[in-house]
């Protein structure tokens, strides 16, 4: 995870770069496309060598990182200048509420385990760890969700 965070440092400053010259719409489909790549492959290589999640959760890094970029972005232009503070304050409040609620759920979900769950990834062929790959399959179809709402 270092190696991502490195990434994402380093990343993050040409991702406000970018949202200012190309505009947030830019960031965002830039963002889901490396958020979908990062997912697909950890579905289909997880349980692989370490080497590729590490690169794999760079893309999923730099992606996050941008669309949280182009988000906050949004928001402080969106809203009246007497409205940012408590506006992003929203943001960052609603980020957390659902990063906690959505850790739990993955919790729940693994620890369930693989009971009577069969391997969604066609192209996982990994003995092991397949409900890591489902995890990751559904969050890879909910970013498509989520892009879609977000062009329409």
């Amino acid at each position: 995870m270092v190696p991502a965070a490195v990434a994402s440092a380093v990343f993050g400053r040409r991702g406000g770069r970018l949202a200012d010259l190309k505009g947030n719409s830019f960031v965002v489909y830039v963002a889901s496309s490396l958020l979908l790549a990062c997912f697909i492959l950890l579905s289909t290589f997880t349980g692989g060598s370490p080497l590729f999640i590490a690169v794999f959760l760079i893309l999923g890094n730099i992606g996050q990182s941008f669309i949280v970029i182009a988000l906050s972005n949004s928001v402080s232009r969106t809203l009246p200048k007497k409205q940012v503070g408590v506006g992003m304050g929203m943001l960052a409040m609603v980020n957390f509420i659902s990063q906690e609620i959505t850790i739990g759920i993955y919790s729940k979900i693994v620890d369930l385990g693989s009971q009577g769950i069969p391997n969604w990834n066609p192209l996982y062929s990994y003995s092991s760890g397949f409900i890591f790959s489902n995890i990751c399959l559904v969050i890879a179809a909910l970013q498509l969700v989520i892009l879609a709402i977000y062009y329409f």
